[in-house]
């Protein structure tokens, strides 16, 4: 299997503030969403309840969170998990973590089910049931298409990718509860592009999907496309 998935190579259009330069994947930039914040419960809740230990959540998104397995024994680690458990344990908490998908986590969230999730961007609806913490890193998202295919959609910023898109029935990958930015967004929830929106609960089944032609692209964190590439020679 993995034979096959790499014969048909991956190829990524880049974010960027500046003229792009070619770089091997053959890139060409599209936007920069800038900052990713951490989603926190209205601390006056959490206070109240004084608990020991807060409620979190994760799914795959390597490398800030991922399941390593050794001698038989699977540990949940990466960047923002190491992060977090780092920041709450000096106010004297301790974090747990259950899988759940990114949408699932939100209503959690929202609902009260759990009490944290980091790696989210702010937007007015998450606004309405959470506080946030101030940016603690920022993130560049890429557009991946099939190697060979990039020259069809040329364009010089998120506007023209976006006409591109609707130009040639571009199949969109996407995670569902990911937020994109609100020009991509209005892309993904306008009821004209649903046929096209193809969603999944993680980035390992958007490449899968690209490879099989089930999509044209999908837009990803570029740290998390290029750690799955390399992970999984695609």
């Amino acid at each position: 299997m993995k034979a096959e998935r790499n014969q048909e190579k991956i190829s990524a259009y880049t974010g960027w503030t500046r003229p792009a330069r070619r770089i091997p994947l053959t890139a060409i930039g599209f936007a920069v969403i800038p900052q990713l914040i951490l989603l926190l419960f209205p601390l006056g809740v959490i206070a109240l309840q004084s608990p020991t230990v807060l409620r979190s959540g994760w799914y795959p998104w390597d490398p800030y969170q991922y399941l390593v397995v050794k001698q038989d024994v699977e540990r949940l680690t990466g960047l923002d998990v190491k992060l977090v458990r780092a920041v709450f344990a000096q106010m004297g908490y301790g974090v747990s973590y259950g899988e759940v998908s990114w949408r699932q986590h939100h209503l959690d969230v929202k609902n009260g089910a759990r009490d944290i999730a980091a790696g989210a961007f702010k937007n007015p609806e998450r606004a309405d049931y959470a506080y946030f913490s101030a940016p603690y890193r920022k993130e560049d998202d890429v557009l991946y298409v099939r190697k060979g295919e990039a020259l069809r959609y040329g364009f010089k910023n998120l506007d023209e990718l976006l006409t591109r898109f609707r130009e040639q029935d571009f199949r969109l990958g996407v995670i569902n509860g990911y937020y994109y930015g609100p020009d991509v967004m209005r892309f993904i929830n306008d009821p004209a592009n649903a046929s096209r929106v193809v969603g999944v609960s993680h980035d390992v089944a958007n490449f899968e999907n690209l490879l099989h032609h089930r999509i044209d692209g999908f837009i990803a964190d570029r740290l998390v496309g290029s750690t799955l590439a390399w992970r999984h020679g695609w």
